[in-house]
């Protein structure tokens, strides 16, 4: 029933319905359209392959979304904020390259996203058994390096999870006149024995701004009444604590984290 129903809309699009419904009419398959723009990969001229026919510029598409992206300024701005993301796009079927990811709960790939605001810069796809940081060097080194052809003196904000927080990105960025970075880190024993005076006081001052709360609550409420939600009454708080920290191996220096 779908073929035939794809079968009536290409019809209709190329007006090919004949007059009298017991005509045949025809069309290329679903076979001949594919040969229109994939070629055998086991064809060594593919261009001059009788299957050869609509190619694509990868390298040009994906120089397009930053182009697009320069262009929607009058003049170069003073800082910029690159933002490095991951998420699941969900596979329903046997595509290729297509995994399940325990993070995510699916099969899925993963691609790699890079904005700035609303622009996007990147939007590279790969399978969800990779390493979420991989290909995002070599990203950022081509997307700046657009970026710095036309903005010399912009100031780069580079900004990710704790996934990109590795040696190399922050070696690169390190390495480039303009660009900062600011990347997540996953927490561990060592940083939450550094921090812990500031969790102490952080915790401390959660319980200084609750108390009253609930006790006004207990007042007006049934004691039997479930009060879990007056913790969401209490404004969030941020406490920062700047600390030097180093691994053991991964890292070719000591950098600098706020927790």
């Amino acid at each position: 029933m779908r073929n035939y129903a794809t079968k009536i809309v290409f019809t209709l699009a190329l007006r090919k319905i004949a007059a009298n419904k017991s005509e045949s009419v025809v069309l290329a398959g679903k076979s001949t359209l594919n040969r229109l723009e994939h070629c055998p990969e086991t064809v060594v001229n593919q261009a001059d392959s009788r299957y050869h026919r609509i190619s694509h510029d990868r390298t040009g598409i994906e120089r397009l979304l930053v182009e697009l992206f320069l262009e929607s300024y009058c003049k170069s701005p003073q800082s910029i904020v690159l933002d490095l993301d991951v998420t699941d796009d969900s596979v329903h079927g046997s595509q290729e390259q297509g995994f399940f990811n325990t993070y995510y709960g699916g099969v899925c790939y993963a691609p790699l996203y890079i904005f700035c605001g609303h622009h996007l810069l990147v939007a590279k796809l790969r399978p969800s058994n990779v390493d979420p940081a991989g290909g995002a060097l070599e990203e950022l080194q081509r997307v700046v390096g657009l970026i710095r052809e036309r903005w010399q003196h912009t100031h780069i904000l580079i900004r990710g999870d704790s996934a990109y927080s590795r040696d190399q990105i922050m070696s690169w960025c390190e390495d480039q006149k303009g660009v900062d970075y600011v990347f997540g880190m996953a927490t561990n024993s060592q940083l939450r024995m550094r921090a812990s005076d500031v969790i102490a006081k952080a915790k401390a001052d959660y319980e200084q701004r609750l108390t009253p709360i609930t006790c006004l609550m207990e007042e007006l409420f049934n004691p039997n009444e479930d009060l879990t939600v007056v913790g969401d009454l209490i404004p969030e708080a941020l406490w920062y604590r700047s600390l030097s920290y180093k691994t053991q191996n991964s890292w070719s220096c000591a950098p600098m984290r706020s927790d």
